[in-house]
């Protein structure tokens, strides 16, 4: 499966297993944080949110650079690279009191440049 099909079931399952699923996240996000998350998402919700955020990750560096470079390096780092997932639990735990998103944002800039 090419990443852009990967991408674009990952946007699909989001916007469709979010609402209909109703999970229990915080009424704020400013409240998600990375231990929220793991304490209150299951492993299959976990990967779900991951994916979406990676995904918009992967769009906006699309946007920004004009090319998909960068949005492709984003794709293969959290889709393909073995380890990856490991990496991102780690970070989590460590960083437990940050946003998911900000958690992501970081380890795929060191991936693949900002």
């Amino acid at each position: 499966m090419t990443h852009v099909r990967k991408y674009m079931k990952a946007m699909a399952v989001n916007i469709i297993a979010f609402p209909v699923l109703g999970l229990a996240v915080p009424a704020s996000a400013a409240e998600l944080t990375a231990a929220n998350m793991l304490q209150q998402m299951n492993e299959q919700d976990q990967y779900h949110y991951i994916a979406g955020v990676v995904a918009g990750l992967g769009t906006a560096r699309f946007v920004r650079d004009g090319n998909d470079v960068g949005s492709a390096c984003i794709d293969k780092w959290f889709y393909d690279t073995a380890g990856t997932r490991e990496t991102i639990a780690k970070a989590f735990a460590r960083f437990g009191d940050k946003s998911p998103a900000a958690i992501l944002y970081a380890l795929s800039a060191k991936e693949c440049g900002k």
